[in-house]
């Protein structure tokens, strides 16, 4: 249940995300780097509920729920090299390879069917929406917990940014609105060949291409995220 709960208030109270994704040749082995930046808010909440429910446990919240984060990747045949290292104050770095992005999701829970994530003819695609949240949820578990559903998009179709952000600061203080304003996702792709075209993604180099998009986005869904690149 802690870690269920400090899950929530990562995603609500803030972070700063950015996952790499290393693409290999065919059957080759692919690379993924997640960099997490916490906001400071989100810090002190994490920290003052740690202190309520365990006064005598001094370790950092936020440590503790990134090793409980990266304790979710063990065990699986997918994963090797799993390696989480705090590079800041609140900062911290997941590193870890993988051989089959498909078996990676269904080994996190996904579905053999999932279409979030696919790699498929040299064709890298993010889709997320409404109808594959569900997908989502069995993927990352907190999101279909009682203590995050309330705050998730399935609880909050028709509702505005703004309803959503005055619903925040009622539950979890003034701070939180401009805590998750402020928080955003990014995806960076490594391709293994030249990039041949994106759709909602910047060319960085030859090589590489990035998408950016709000938390915000996420928690509401109001409309389609999506993304991809292809390599010749």
């Amino acid at each position: 249940m802690r870690g269920f709960l400090l899950a929530t208030c990562l995603i609500l109270a803030g972070c700063t995300v950015t996952q790499q994704l290393s693409i290999g040749q065919a059957d080759g082995e692919h690379v993924a780097t997640s960099y997490v930046l916490a906001e400071p808010f989100f810090v002190d909440v994490a920290n003052d509920f740690d202190t309520f429910t365990d006064p005598d446990d001094p370790e950092i919240s936020v440590d503790r729920l990134m090793e409980e984060m990266a304790e979710s990747f063990r065990g699986g045949n997918e994963v090797d090299n799993l390696e989480l290292e705090k590079v800041g104050e609140r900062s911290y770095m997941l590193f870890f390879t993988f051989h089959d992005i498909q078996g990676l999701v269904e080994a996190l829970g996904g579905s053999s069917d999932q279409d979030i994530l696919t790699l498929k003819d040299q064709t890298l695609s993010l889709h997320l929406s409404i109808d594959n949240y569900p997908e989502l949820e069995k993927i990352v578990p907190i999101l279909s917990s009682d203590d995050f559903q309330p705050f998730g998009p399935r609880f909050n179709q028709g509702i505005s940014e703004e309803e959503y952000l005055d619903m925040l600061s009622f539950m979890l203080g003034d701070e939180a609105p401009d805590a998750v304003r402020t928080s955003s996702f990014t995806i960076k792709i490594d391709t293994p060949k030249p990039i041949a075209s994106v759709s909602n993604m910047q060319k960085e180099s030859t090589y590489t291409a990035s998408f950016t998009f709000p938390l915000i986005d996420v928690l509401l869904l109001q409309h389609p995220i999506d993304a991809s690149v292809s390599w010749n």
